[in-house]
Formats: structure tokens, sequence, C-alpha cells
């Protein structure tokens, strides 16, 4: 299964990669500067931004699932993931898409809801926030 990662050198991000990897499974990390991301060497680092889709298209190729952040994790920081993305990826040919959201619904909610791909909205808010206080890292399941 080869798993795309955005957000990958995130609070979380960094997290999904590493325990992906953990698990033995293909990895490719997107990242706006992608030579300063300091991922394990196992992960695929790619150049993507999610506020201008389009530069999506190659770090979509041959996925299978995608793990899909909808706003930075550094507070006032400029990231709002556009709902192309949700297209781009089912022209691709993904078939699973783990979002992580942080409240309601938004135009990326709406759209994934109405593609074919197999979808799962986390919303964990308040909760992930001990993470990064307490050192512990959030789960990853893989099926």
């Amino acid at each position: 299964m080869n798993i795309l990662v955005t957000g990958a050198t995130g609070t979380v991000g960094k997290h999904v990669v590493q325990q992906l990897i953990d698990k033995k499974l293909s990895v490719r990390a997107v990242s706006r500067n992608p030579r300063s991301a300091q991922l394990p060497h196992r992960a695929e680092v790619v150049y993507g931004d999610l506020m201008q889709p389009e530069t999506m298209r190659q770090a979509l190729h041959n996925i299978d699932a995608m793990y899909l952040i909808l706003s930075s994790d550094v507070a006032g920081a400029d990231l709002e993931t556009d709902a192309q993305i949700i297209t781009l990826a089912e022209e691709a040919g993904v078939k699973q898409v783990s979002l992580l959201t942080v409240y309601g619904d938004g135009l990326v909610e709406q759209a994934l809801r109405n593609s074919t791909m197999t979808s799962t909205f986390v919303q964990p808010v308040g909760f992930m926030a001990n993470c990064s206080m307490t050192g512990r890292t959030p789960f990853v399941m893989v099926e």
C-alpha cells in the first residue's frame, strides 16, 4: 500500500510518517520545503502545497491512501486546504482518505463525502494538543 501523508513535517504528520514506516508501509511525504523536511530516510519526500492543489498532481501518482490535514499546527499560520485536492485524489485513483479536521463541515469535508473514496474523519480538537505538551505520540491505525 502506498500512502501519501500531507502535513508530514507538522506536529501530527511527522508521527504519522514514522508509524507508517514502522509498519513497513510505503510512505510519500508532502512538504512545501522537501530539502529541510528532516523525515526518516525511508519516506519519499516530495514537494506539494495544499493551498495550490495543482502542485499535488505528481505526489498523488500511484497512491492508494492519503492522510490529509486541513490546517496548520502553527498558530496564525496560513494554511487553508483547497477542496480541489479531493477531485485530484479521486482522479489519481486514491481509494481511501483519512481526514484530520478541526471543526465543522467545510468545503473539503463536503467534497470528500460526495466522492467515491472511502473516508475517515478525525476531529481531535483539544485532546491532540496534549500530545505536544506531554511528548506522547498520537496513534495511527492501518488495516
